[in-house]
């Protein structure tokens, strides 16, 4: 149970909460390559393979799905693929890394502000992306290449930050960058309801729903939410929409009770 526990808590800081590298030096081992050349993005997008590819601006979550890498490029506003092959292309977004408002459009056409959170829904050939500063939840649709807007956009107080896709339900789970409510969306009506906040002072981050199959394992919750303020993790009952600490002591923005970090 241990092992279960330090590799599910792995996956979830380094896919959940975003890999990030402020060296601007983007390395995949199971890719085999490494870009940490000065930046010189192109109206190409920036694709390549190994050294011949750049990733500037890798500040979002990143997923897997059938075979490949999804990354949302942040402060470039687009949406990258990567092959098991090592090879980097642009998926959806800016080829230079241009802000632009969320619209229904092919993926080659629309466009992101700070897109952060990503989601698959392996089933349907689906990516959710947090288009952060439109204040929406956009749908990549794989099989038509078509995006479209399923949340907002909503008011600039509330912000989809971080995304979880409840596989065998209807429902997204997303927290907002800006307050510490985790919100549910429904795939299909777009319905949209807080279903709890965390202790006053915190800071919604990572978000993880936990197949049915790995409740257990942590005390019954089905969601696992990263409390970048306090350093902790939360866990969501969403049989009555509470949360309560599940690893570590908040009590300060420096860290634990103990004086340790996570």
């Amino acid at each position: 149970r241990h092992v279960v526990v330090v590799v599910i808590l792995s996956a979830f800081l380094g896919v959940c909460c975003g890999v990030r590298d402020p060296e601007n030096t983007f390395m995949m081992a199971m890719a085999g390559w490494a870009s940490g050349a000065p930046y010189n993005h192109t109206a190409s997008g920036d694709v390549g393979k190994g050294s011949h590819a750049y990733i500037y601006h890798d500040r979002g979550q990143m997923t897997s799905m059938h075979g490949m890498i999804y990354l949302c490029e942040a402060g470039m506003h687009r949406i990258r693929r990567i092959t098991s092959g090592g090879y980097a292309g642009l998926l959806s977004g800016s080829p230079v890394g241009s802000a632009g408002v969320s619209i229904n459009s092919t993926l080659q056409a629309a466009r992101y502000n700070t897109p952060h959170g990503i989601a698959p829904d392996p089933d349907e050939n689906t990516l959710y992306i947090t288009d952060r500063y439109n204040y929406a939840i956009r749908v990549l649709n794989l099989t038509s290449s078509y995006a479209t807007t399923l949340y907002g956009p909503g008011p600039p107080s509330v912000m989809p930050f971080c995304i979880t896709r409840a596989l065998g339900t209807p429902y997204l789970y997303w927290t907002d960058y800006t307050s510490q409510d985790i919100y549910r969306t429904h795939v299909g009506s777009a319905e949209t309801v807080i279903v709890c906040s965390l202790s006053a002072g915190s800071r919604p981050w990572g978000i993880l729903y936990l197949e049915s199959s790995l409740q257990s394992y942590f005390n019954g919750f089905q969601l696992i939410v990263s409390d970048y303020q306090f350093k902790a993790l939360y866990g969501v009952f969403l049989s009555n929409n509470t949360a309560e600490v599940f690893l570590g002591t908040p009590s300060s923005a420096s860290g634990w009770t103990d004086g340790s970090s996570p």
